[in-house]
């Protein structure tokens, strides 16, 4: 903690200021201040532009470091040729330290994610399913009922560490809900709901289900012999994305939709 004080990590720092400033430029031209949203949107360029000439002089990331490659994706500040590069070395480094997590609180809601929305769909679950510390799995097997603060909470002698009950490393549901399950706003508060489930590792069937302010979502799927089967439940206007591409649009209620898709299609690129 010291050290954070007294030798401030610029990268971080940079990349949140880019954020931050975008978020505001978002929030002034809602409120109807469109000098300040103009204000805001040249400093977070300025800030991206500076971010890209520091820390993206390639195009790309050099570090062993998992979050390095995962700040300029999540918050925008690469562009998007580099984008994929800087994805496909962060899958390469997430198989070569054996699918274990090495994220920290900043990183750790994006990193799968972002590695299913590129193509790497069974890396991200690979992660998840990895029972080796750090990793979920590690502390589902240790008897964990809550989620630590340390991936280490406790150690292979049993003996605990920092708190037992903390959010970061739990932030793993939001890529639950959004990709596995595949439910997400298509609109703001859910006007119009997206449901685009992406399978992959292990799972063969997931069940979930979320109070969104429009209403009750509901998500089921099952992948059994090279067919996924689809059931949902929405209260709005939904679009449906299935695994191999195809896009329905339907009204508020119960659908099922179902698909081919091949064993090589869920497998993640290397």
């Amino acid at each position: 903690m010291g050290k954070a004080f007294l030798a401030p990590d610029s990268e971080t720092a940079t990349s949140y200021f880019a954020w931050s400033s975008k978020k505001a430029s978002e929030i002034a031209r809602i409120l109807g201040k469109e000098p300040d949203a103009q204000e805001y949107e040249a400093l977070y360029q300025n800030i991206c532009s500076a971010y890209q000439k520091e820390f993206l002089p390639d195009g790309t990331v050099h570090s062993m470091r998992q979050c390095r490659y995962v700040r300029p994706v999540a918050l925008g500040l690469a562009e998007e040729t580099q984008e994929k590069q800087i994805v496909k070395a962060l899958n390469r480094l997430v198989i070569q330290n054996h699918y274990r997590i090495g994220t920290g609180f900043l990183s750790t809601p994006h990193i799968c994610s972002i590695l299913s929305d590129h193509g790497y769909a069974n890396t991200a679950y690979h992660l998840l399913e990895n029972e080796e510390a750090p990793g979920w799995l590690y502390e589902v097997n240790k008897g964990a009922t809550t989620t630590w603060e340390n991936w280490y909470g406790i150690d292979t002698n049993n003996k605990p560490a920092n708190s037992l009950n903390h959010y970061s490393p739990g932030a793993v549901i939001g890529w639950l809900y959004s990709r596995a399950a595949g439910i997400r706003p298509l609109e703001p508060g859910f006007e119009k709901v997206l449901i685009a489930p992406v399978p992959g590792g292990r799972l063969t069937w997931i069940k979930c289900s979320y109070k969104s302010a429009a209403g009750l979502i509901e998500s089921e799927w099952n992948y059994e012999n090279g067919r996924f089967e689809l059931h949902i439940t929405t209260p709005r206007h939904t679009r449906v994305v299935l695994p191999d591409g195809t896009v329905h649009e339907t009204e508020a209620g119960e659908h099922r939709f179902s698909c081919s898709v091949k064993t090589g299609e869920r497998k993640e690129k290397q």
